[in-house]
């Protein structure tokens, strides 16, 4: 196929490709890699033409084939790019947009003819950015079972640790920091700060603060005063030289919750 314009927003789709065969008769005992011919088909299954208003066009056809190079590469039908340019599925520039392209193969081995088939799934190209089609594949977890990669999901029950800084002074913690484990050795009081998550849509987190004294002890913490505690009691760390203190900080998805985990942990 011919190289596209610049004009027309595009993302590249890599990839290689081997066949794994039983070790033949030579030095090693590794399974052997053979090389792949055919092709893979790309079409867009948005529902009409793709059109750029922008220049009055119309880009059709709108089915994109590759093959594979010798070293089982994805490249453009005879060419020797690695890689082929398609249209973005993201661009404001064309209409319709957010629109998906079906990857179909025909595959076989050179030297046997053995063929093998892939099941067919869709892929979304994102413009200027490179996607390797192997990680786009459907990935099988068990015999008769297809799952399709997705976007990485929300944090779980483990959560990242930060502790890299000591406290004084004025500290704020973010929307960013949930959820998270925050671990500070206090050098001097502090006067902390929360944010206000956004509203929309409603989500709650949890911010766990680990407060170590440093070795001359009684530092404090000004806690917002948006803060509720069980019975309206404020809690502090305490107090002793190098004592460690535990607190939960909660948001609620409207109000901000503080919970004391515990003190002078030992």
């Amino acid at each position: 196929m011919a190289v596209l314009p610049s004009e027309i927003p595009t993302g590249l789709v890599t990839g290689q490709f081997y066949f794994v065969n039983e070790d033949n008769i030579d030095a090693d005992t590794d399974p052997e890699l053979l090389v792949v011919t055919g092709k893979v088909t790309f079409t867009c299954e948005a529902k009409e033409p793709l059109r750029m208003p922008t220049k009055k066009a119309v880009i059709i056809p709108m089915t994109f084939d590759a093959e594979f190079d010798s070293q089982g590469r994805l490249v453009p039908v005879g060419r020797t790019d690695v890689g082929i340019e398609i249209p973005a599925s993201n661009s404001p520039l064309f209409n319709p947009t957010n629109f998906t392209w079906k990857v179909e193969f025909d595959l076989e081995e050179v030297a046997t003819g053995y063929s093998v088939v892939l099941p067919s799934f869709s892929i979304f190209v994102r413009e200027g950015e490179t996607w390797d089609i192997v990680d786009l594949m459907p990935v099988s977890m068990d015999p008769g079972t297809i799952m399709v990669q997705g976007p990485q999901g929300d944090p779980g029950d483990m959560t990242i640790v930060n502790d890299t800084a000591n406290w004084t002074g004025s500290q704020a913690l973010t929307e960013a920091d949930l959820p998270s484990t925050i671990r500070r050795v206090l050098t001097g009081n502090v006067a902390l700060t929360l944010a206000t998550p956004v509203a929309t849509p409603k989500r709650s987190g949890t911010i766990s603060l680990v407060l170590v004294q440093d070795n001359t002890g009684n530092r404090t913490i000004t806690w917002p005063a948006t803060v509720l505690w069980p019975d309206g009691i404020v809690q502090q760390p305490a107090a002793a030289a190098n004592s460690k203190s535990f607190f939960n900080l909660v948001w609620t998805g409207t109000e901000w919750f503080g919970m004391l985990g515990g003190k002078s942990f030992a």
